[in-house]
C-alpha cells in the first residue's frame, strides 16, 4: 500500500495556500519541553512543529509535485523560489490548513469516525513503511507520534464533507462552465493502456530485472495477472484514461506518441519502474465528456465552499515563523531510499 493525500486535499491547498504569508522570524534550534528536547523545524500558529511531523507534510508535497511535473519538476522555479523550497513552505501552510479545520470540527462537536480511524491506522503503517529507516530513527517517527498526526488529516476530510455535503449544481452555471471545458479539450481521445509497475523500494528480487522480464512479457502479450499475482512489488492495471490517470506526469508523458500496441521503455521515477502498452484509443463520447467536466465542475466549487468557510475560522493568515537552522538542512532526497538523483543543496 502507498501512503498518499487525496487528490482534493490539494485543490484545496492550491485555492488557499496560495495567498498565505509567513513570518520568516527566527526561533531556537531545540525547546525545553518535559525535560527533554524538541527539535524545532518551525512554530506554526504556536505550535511547535517537529520534524517527525514535518516530514508526513513533506512526503505528500513530495508526491504532488512528482506526479505534476515528474523528476524534473526539482529543477523548476516558482516566482523566483526553488521547488524544492516551495515544497517545504507548502508543507508548513498545509500543516496550518489541517490543524485550523480540525480545531474546528472539534468545537462544532465533531470527532474522528472508526472508519476515519481505520484510515488513519493504515496511512500509518504505511508511510513508516516507505520511510528510509535512518530518518525514521533520526527523527522519532514511531506509529505513537506519526498516527494523531493523519488522524488529523482524517479529521480534516470528514470536515471537508460537512461542509459542502449541502452543495447543488446550478444547471445554469454548469452550462457555462462546460463552454470552457469543451474549449479546453477539443476532440478529446481516451488512452487504454495496460500499466505495470514495479516498485524499487522491495526487498528479494532485483526489481529492474524484473521490469526488464515484464516488458518482454507485454510485448509477447503473455498473461501477467496470474505471474504477478502474489508479488507485492508489481501492479498490473487496465487504464481506460490514461492522460488523466494517476500516474505521475513524466510517464505520461513519454507515452505520448506510442502506438497502437506499442511497448515503452522502461520508465524510472524515484521509487517505481513503469511499463505502458497502449492497447486502444477511442474518442469519448459526449456523456462521458460532460461526465468528467461535472466531476470536475462539482470538486471546483465544493472547493471554493470549504474556502470561504476556512477564512472564517482564521483570524488573518498563518502565522508560521522558521527555524532556519533545522528547516534549510531537511531535503526531498531525506525521503528516498535511493538517494542516486542529486537534487539536494
Amino acid at each position: 500500500m502507498v501512503f498518499e493525500m487525496p487528490k482534493k486535499l490539494f485543490i484545496y491547498l492550491i485555492i488557499i495556500i496560495s495567498t498565505a504569508s509567513l513570518l520568516l522570524g527566527g526561533c531556537t534550534a531545540a525547546v525545553q519541553d518535559a525535560g527533554s528536547e524538541r527539535v524545532v523545524v518551525a512554530v506554526v500558529d504556536g505550535h511547535i512543529v517537529e520534524p517527525f511531523e514535518f516530514y508526513v507534510y513533506l512526503s505528500q508535497q513530495k508526491s504532488f509535485f512528482e506526479a505534476t511535473g515528474g523528476m524534473d519538476i526539482w529543477y523548476a522555479n516558482f516566482g523566483g523560489t526553488d521547488a524544492q523550497t516551495q515544497a517545504k513552505l507548502n508543507a508548513l501552510r498545509q500543516l496550518s490548513l489541517v490543524r485550523i479545520t480540525a480545531a474546528q470540527a472539534r468545537l462544532t462537536g465533531l470527532e474522528p469516525s472508526d472508519e476515519s480511524v481505520r484510515i488513519a491506522t493504515s496511512n500509518t503503517y504505511a508511510y513508516l513503511a516507505q520511510l528510509p529507516p535512518l530518518l525514521a530513527r533520526d527523527t522519532g517517527s514511531t506509529f505513537d507520534n506519526i498516527f494523531p498526526v493523519m488522524l488529523e488529516r482524517q479529521l480534516f476530510e470528514e470536515m471537508y464533507e460537512e461542509v459542502t455535503r449541502h452543495f447543488t449544481v446550478s444547471q445554469a452555471d454548469f452550462e457555462h462552465f462546460f463552454e470552457g471545458y469543451m474549449i479546453a479539450h477539443p476532440n478529446p481521445v481516451q488512452i487504454i493502456a495496460t500499466v505495470v509497475a514495479v516498485s524499487r523500494l522491495e526487498g528479494g528480487a532485483n526489481p529492474q530485472n524484473t521490469a526488464h522480464a515484464i516488458r518482454q512479457a507485454l510485448e509477447q502479450s503473455c498473461e501477467l495477472y496470474a505471474a504477478y499475482a502474489d508479488n507485492t512489488a508489481v501492479s498490473v492495471t487496465v487504464m481506460r484514461d490514461l492522460a488523466n490517470s494517476d500516474l505521475p506526469a513524466g510517464v505520461i508523458a513519454a507515452t505520448r506518441n506510442l502506438d497502437l500496441r506499442q511497448v515503452s521503455p522502461i520508465l524510472q521515477t524515484a521509487d517505481t519502474y513503469y511499463i505502458v502498452r497502449i492497447d486502444a484509443r477511442q474518442i469519448v463520447d459526449a456523456d462521458t465528456l460532460a461526465g468528467s467536466a461535472l466531476d470536475e465542475y462539482i470538486q471546483l466549487m465544493r472547493g471554493q465552499i470549504f474556502n470561504e468557510a476556512y477564512q472564517n475560522w482564521r483570524d488573518g493568515d498563518p502565522e508560521i515563523h522558521i527555524n532556519h537552522e533545522v528547516f534549510d538542512a531537511i531535503y526531498i532526497n531525506d525521503l528516498r531510499l535511493d538517494i542516486s538523483a542529486s537534487i539536494n543543496g
